[in-house]
């Protein structure tokens, strides 16, 4: 499936369901707000998707509510060039561009296998994969127990991988890439 909805709509949407136990798989997202927007949900699967040209490839928000997001997979996707300039409103309370992959807040959260580049900005999901916490934007959580494992990413801004440094057991492994805040996570 094909989905281009416009600049303040998600291509595909999982939301408010705690146990969503939803696969969102060979799909494309152009045009969009978000490609694909995970929001106070969980047990999700995204897998072999095609996202480009939106302003966030791929999102998974802990928006505050109880229950938070996470316990997703993010598998197989290729996200590049999510580089269109989104204002805040609406559903975003800042205004995004050029993120790749971001785990705002999420939890028990896989990101493997991905391919993730050119995506480019100076907003706070900029980046290629970008784990932060949600704590400060949405009075959600840190980013607890993620791993981001085997993925390739290459000439994204402000760089391949982002942490913020919150959260515990937060674990980058193995991925091919060439920049990193902190340094240290590429191979």
């Amino acid at each position: 499936m094909t989905s281009r909805l416009g600049a303040l709509r998600a291509g595909f949407y999982v939301g408010d369901s705690p146990h969503a136990d939803t696969v969102v798989r060979n799909d494309r997202a152009y045009g969009n707000l978000f490609g694909i927007f995970i929001r106070h949900a969980r047990h999700i699967l995204v897998s072999s998707n095609r996202l480009s040209g939106n302003c966030q490839g791929i999102m998974v928000l802990d928006d505050g509510q109880p229950g938070g997001a996470g316990n997703a997979q993010i598998l197989r996707n290729s996200v590049v060039k999510n580089n269109k300039f989104c204002p805040k409103g609406g559903d975003t309370p800042v205004n995004i561009q050029g993120g790749g992959i971001l785990l705002l807040g999420a939890t028990h959260t896989l990101v493997a296998f991905n391919s993730v580049s050119g995506n480019s900005g100076k907003q706070i999901n900029s980046g290629g994969i970008v784990v932060a916490s949600a704590h400060a934007l949405t009075k959600g959580s840190n980013p607890n127990f993620d791993t981001v494992f085997a993925n390739t990413a290459f000439r994204n801004h402000p760089a391949d991988l982002v942490w913020d440094g919150t959260g515990v057991h937060v674990r980058f492994k193995a991925n091919h890439c060439g920049t990193s805040i902190p340094s240290g996570f590429c191979h």
